[in-house]
């Protein structure tokens, strides 16, 4: 049975839409208008809600056709760095940038359209932002890496401080010594990733070890003391820099970071040899 527009409301008219089909549905929308031409009222407030549809949809319009056209629309205002400040963080895998696998650059197109950031990367670190290397070139990188060993050695404090040696190799090998308060004592073998190596070694050279202190003291007693041992491939030597109480640079405290950090992505496997005296 059909119900009159002129007994309910215009809010009760969607569910009865929804239940009397297509034939319902015309004749509710034949009553309706009729009821539209009878009551004036009920005619200008059809009017009125076309009007408002009618301004919400040139204004939707507008929005669409702005952002196609690539155009910024009016009242909103966007903070862009200019061309050539863009900075990229030195520790971004190359499949965060996908666009410098191909053209030797840190392309971020995705990300800021029409923006490409290019930075000097020594050419031995190069593979580290063009998309990987094949097991074949593990080998000869691996030979053209700076750096034969980096160490890093914590002594004890007057408290509980962890005591340790942990020394990550160019071939490969990794290796660590646990001594007082250490959370795993005695020697253990294990390997580390040319990627990781790789990008330590990146991150030492950028700190500049020629130009750097080679001690940095504190004026208190009862601390303990980090000391990185750098091994330089080109020649037989071994750069130490020590920093007692946490006083050294922040790049300095970021490479002793980042090694403590290395530590748990490492499988570990107890050595059966003697355990070192910490020098």
């Amino acid at each position: 049975m059909l119900v009159s527009s002129r007994d309910l409301p215009l809010r009760h008219f969607l569910p009865l839409l929804s239940d009397s089909g297509p034939p319902g549905m015309i004749a509710l929308c034949a009553d309706f208008f009729q009821s539209c031409l009878r009551d004036s009222r009920l005619w200008n407030y059809c009017m009125q809600t076309c009007l408002r549809l009618r301004v919400i949809i040139l204004i939707v319009t507008g929005w669409l056709i702005s952002m196609m056209s690539g155009c910024q629309p009016a009242g909103i205002s966007e903070s862009r760095p200019s061309v050539g400040k863009t900075s990229v963080a030195s520790d971004s895998r190359p499949e965060d940038f996908p666009e410098s696998r191909h053209t030797g650059t840190e392309g971020v197109a995705g990300r800021w359209p029409n923006r490409t950031v290019k930075r000097a990367v020594p050419e031995r670190y190069r593979f580290l932002y063009d998309g990987g290397y094949s097991n074949d070139d593990a080998k000869m990188i691996r030979e053209r890496l700076p750096y034969s060993s980096i160490t890093l050695v914590r002594t004890t404090c007057y408290g509980t401080c962890p005591a340790y040696v942990r020394t990550l190799k160019a071939d490969g090998g990794a290796e660590y010594d646990g001594l007082e308060y250490a959370p795993r004592t005695g020697k253990y073998l294990g390997e580390i990733a040319l990627w990781d190596y790789a990008k330590l070694c990146e991150a030492v050279e950028r700190f500049g070890l020629a130009q750097q202190s080679r001690a940095y003291r504190a004026s208190w007693t009862d601390d303990a003391a980090a000391i990185l041992r750098v091994s330089l491939r080109d020649r037989d030597e071994v750069i130490e820099i020590e920093d007692y109480g946490r006083q050294g640079p922040a790049e300095l405290w970021a490479i002793f970071s980042v090694m403590d950090a290395m530590e748990s992505r490492i499988t570990w496997q107890r050595d059966p040899a003697p355990r070192v005296n910490l020098p």
